[in-house]
């Protein structure tokens, strides 16, 4: 890692053979996330895990001041996911977060767009290869956790007095921290050129089908409490739209092509095919759908107020939130 001012190496690290992660984020100014899996058994932490573990490690970088040298971070805590299957093949583990927003005296911050630091989305895509007929499938599983709860890690430590002898206190198991603040998804989540996290929001496009047309579907996924706490009720009566069978509300705009919903429940990804065990995540978001008269391929790049459609001919599209 360097520096951007000065050009000097701020912190290093050496990683096993197949373990070093092919990304990192940053958490705050002097915090960083790494998203690893163990895949040989014989590092997987002096085989106190076992391998294929799916984990996000928090390091912190030494203070200038103190360390001008610049060794190796300060190791905080370790998050573990749920745990994985032997047998399935795990393509990639990559994470991604927006940017801090910072505003001047001169530019408050002011809502709807405005989002605290501390209410920032992460993504992470946990993509496994699957075998079908002789054919090597890609299902990609997204998880979305606010950095609050990453960044408060110390309400999830054990005691160094409550643990035993076979355990690390710096590793937080799946199910102290997970399924209360997470929220995980499984489709078809391509994260190659793309970055579709801002702020407290995920977007993502739909694979069109086997016959497309000139209308594709964008799901945006906000964490933002704000915006689920916005009463659908109110905006269901005034746009004479319905309502949902499944318990979350929800009402539809046919005149725009938007359809909003908020989740509140429990949703669940069951074992057996990647994990070991159903996977439960309940951390509440607002989904907003819309279609989108556009027959090309792209990518979508999100920021505070818009959508950006961008294709490869060098065209885009720009959508207002």
């Amino acid at each position: 890692m360097w520096h951007w001012g000065t050009g000097f190496v701020k912190t290093r690290m050496i990683f096993p053979k197949f373990e070093a992660p092919d990304v990192f984020s940053f958490l705050s100014p002097n915090i960083f996330v790494l998203p690893i899996v163990t895949r040989n058994p014989a590092v997987a932490h002096d085989a106190v895990l076992p391998h294929k573990t799916a984990k996000i490690e928090l390091y912190q970088v030494h203070d200038e001041e103190s360390h001008l040298s610049y060794p190796r971070p300060i190791y905080l805590a370790t998050f573990l996911l749920p745990p994985i299957k032997k047998d399935a093949a795990i393509v990639e583990f990559l994470s991604q977060c927006g940017p801090i927003q910072r505003h001047s005296s001169n530019h408050p911050a002011s809502r709807p767009f405005y989002f605290a630091p501390e209410a920032r989305t992460f993504c992470f895509y946990l993509n496994f290869g699957h075998s079908l007929a002789g054919v090597l499938m890609e299902i990609q599983n997204i998880m979305l956790v606010r950095s609050s709860t990453l960044a408060d890690l110390a309400k999830f430590l054990l005691p160094s007095d409550q643990a035993t002898s076979n355990d690390n206190p710096r590793y937080i198991p799946w199910e102290r921290w997970g399924p209360a603040n997470t929220r995980w998804f499984e489709g078809d989540f391509n994260s190659d050129f793309e970055f579709p996290v801002y702020g407290t929001r995920f977007v993502h496009r739909m694979p069109p089908d086997e016959d497309p047309t000139s209308t594709q579907l964008i799901r945006m996924f906000d964490i933002n409490p704000y915006a689920i706490g916005r009463n659908v009720e109110e905006e269901l009566v005034e746009s004479e739209g319905e309502t949902d069978d499944e318990g979350d509300d929800m009402y539809a705009d046919e005149e725009s092509m938007i359809v909003y919903r908020n989740y509140t429940t429990t949703s669940i990804i069951e074992g057996g095919l990647h994990f070991v065990d159903d996977v439960h995540s309940s951390l509440p978001y607002r989904e907003v759908a819309k279609d989108v008269e556009y027959d090309k391929e792209f990518s979508i790049l999100v920021d505070e107020e818009s959508l950006l459609l961008l294709t490869k001919e060098d065209v885009f599209r720009v959508y207002t939130m």
